[in-house]
C-alpha cells in the first residue's frame, strides 16, 4: 500500500488526496469528500493486478498478509485508532500546537490563542471533542453513533473553511471519516487497543 504522503494514501477509502502548500514545503491533504470504502475483497482483487502493471488506487502489489485465511487486511488492522489519529494527530498537531505556541502565519488557525479561541473556533472544536465523546463510550447506541456522525461531518466539513484546506492531513481524514466504521466494527473499546503496545 502507498504510504499516508502518497497517492491514495488512505488505507480505508479510496481517497487520492491531493498536494497543496504547507509551511516552507508541501503536504498531501485530504479535504471532505466521499470516496468508496476499501474491501478487503477489492484489494485482494486489485493487489493481484497491480502486483503484474503497477500500483492502482494505493495498492502497490500483494502482500503476505493476504495468504492468512483468518486475517481480513482492511478490518483486522486499525488504520483510524484513538491514540495515533485523535490524540497525537488531530490534537496535538493541529490544536494545541498552534493554541500554546506564538502564532508563527497570519491565519485564523495560528492566531486563535490571541482571540481568546474565538467563539466561532471554540463552538467548532466542541464539535469534534462530543463526536470523540460520544465513541469512546461504552455504550454505543445507534442514536448516539448517529450524533457522532453528524458532527464529526460537520467538524470535518468546516475545518478547511476555518483553518485552510492545507492542513486536512490523513488524521483528520481518518478520525472524522473513518473511526466510527472502526468502533462499528470493534466495539467503543477497539480503538484503545493501541495502547497496550504503548505499555
Amino acid at each position: 500500500m502507498t504510504q499516508h504522503h502518497g497517492h491514495f494514501g488512505c488505507l480505508t477509502c479510496e481517497h487520492p488526496g491531493k498536494v497543496m502548500s504547507q509551511g516552507k514545503g508541501h503536504a498531501r491533504v485530504y479535504p471532505p469528500t466521499d470516496f468508496l470504502l476499501r474491501t478487503t475483497q477489492y484489494l485482494i482483487k486489485k493487489a493481484r493486478i497491480a502486483s503484474t502493471v503497477g500500483p492502482i488506487k494505493g495498492t502497490k502489489g500483494v502482500s503476505t498478509l493476504l495468504g492468512l485465511d483468518w486475517f481480513y487486511i482492511i478490518d483486522g488492522l486499525i488504520f483510524a485508532d484513538y491514540m495515533h489519529g485523535v490524540l497525537l494527530g488531530v490534537t496535538k498537531k493541529n490544536f494545541c500546537s498552534s493554541y500554546f505556541q506564538p502564532p508563527i502565519q497570519s491565519s485564523p488557525f495560528h492566531s486563535i490563542s490571541h482571540q481568546l479561541y474565538g467563539q466561532k473556533y471554540f463552538d467548532h472544536f466542541v464539535l469534534f471533542v462530543e463526536g470523540i465523546y460520544l465513541l469512546l463510550g461504552d455504550c454505543n447506541s445507534e442514536k448516539q453513533m448517529e450524533r457522532a456522525e453528524l458532527v464529526l461531518c460537520e467538524f470535518y466539513n468546516s475545518f478547511g473553511k476555518l483553518y485552510g484546506e492545507n492542513i486536512c492531513t490523513l488524521n483528520l481524514h481518518n478520525a472524522c471519516s473513518h473511526l466510527l466504521q472502526y468502533v462499528k466494527l470493534l466495539g467503543p473499546g477497539g480503538h484503545g487497543r493501541v495502547f497496550l503496545s504503548k505499555i
